[in-house]
């Protein structure tokens, strides 16, 4: 979590806080169409989590982290959050995904 300190004309001193996501656990194992759902910690509460796959012929994760392999390999999920000022913060899991 990062914080920044600004101050401007109109008020003194603002505190802001950046988006933080954490996963957790930074690796899991599965196999072929099992499924786990990855969790997150997000600061600030109530920011939208983006999940994304870096092979989905691999695994394909769901827009609440639910990960279903899809053939044996090795896949990032990746979880992105954005604020209103389009800062983010990114986490990863390596999943690994075996034959049945």
């Amino acid at each position: 979590m990062a914080l920044q300190l600004i101050a401007d004309s109109t008020t003194p001193f603002l505190l802001r806080l950046h988006p933080s996501i954490i996963l957790g656990s930074a690796e899991e194992s599965i196999v072929v169409n099992a499924t786990v759902q990855l969790t997150a910690s997000v600061v600030p509460s109530g920011l939208t989590i983006t999940w994304t796959s870096s092979d989905t012929d691999v695994a394909t994760v769901s827009t609440s982290g639910l990960v279903t392999g899809k053939a044996a390999g090795t896949a990032t999920i990746t979880a992105t959050v954005e604020d209103s000022d389009h800062e983010t913060d990114s986490a990863t899991c390596i999943v690994t995904v075996t034959a049945e």
